[in-house]
Order: C-alpha cells, then structure tokens, then sequence
C-alpha cells in the first residue's frame, strides 16, 4: 500500500478508548486519529494506539488532543498526549490503518 510521508497531522481524535479505560465505551480499545497522512499511492491513513500492558490512567478524558502552554501563541495548538499515573508505564503499538478501515497499511 505504499509508504507513509514524513509528517503525521494528529488533528483529528476518532475515539479516545485506551485500554477500555474510556471515557468512549464500545469502541475499539485504543485512541485513533483519523487522516493523519496520506500514503504516497494516495490513501488517506488513520493511526491507532493501543496498550499492550496494564494502563489504569488517573484520568482517561486526558488522553488525545490537549491545549498545550504554547497554544496560544499558535492559535490553538494541540498535542497527542497520554494521561499516565505518576510512576508507572504501559506498553504502547501503534498501528496505520487505511482510514475507516481495519486494514492495516504499516506497524511501527
């Protein structure tokens, strides 16, 4: 399916369901951004995060897109952010899908 250009636009969250810790129950069990690039044949790419260990985030309505300090400056910066509890880690995959779809374009 051809490879992915060099820059990735995280500017649209899907859903925000990492780990099915929420706070969107009944989706897929990751935060997926939606049309983060497009491949060089063309096709619009979404990319997945999933958790491959246990991940209990104090606050899961954290994770995704986030103001950040410099936002303002930028008019209305955001950042792909995951909320963590102090101390602890969580396995990350993240995956590129053709956008819409399960079909898997490329892993990293």
């Amino acid at each position: 399916a051809g490879g992915l250009p060099g820059n990735l636009d995280m500017g649209k969250l899907l859903y925000n369901n990492l780990g099915g810790a929420g706070p969107d129950p009944g989706v897929e069990q990751s935060l997926r951004f939606g049309n983060v690039a497009t491949a060089v044949d063309g096709t619009q790419i979404d990319m997945s995060v999933t958790a491959h260990s246990s991940y209990f985030p104090p606050d899961p309505s954290q994770n995704g897109l986030v103001p950040t300090t410099y936002s303002t400056a930028v008019g209305g910066a955001r950042i792909a952010a995951i909320n963590m509890k102090g101390g602890s880690s969580v396995g990350l995959l993240v995956k590129f899908f053709k956008a819409g779809s399960t079909t898997t374009t490329v892993a990293v």
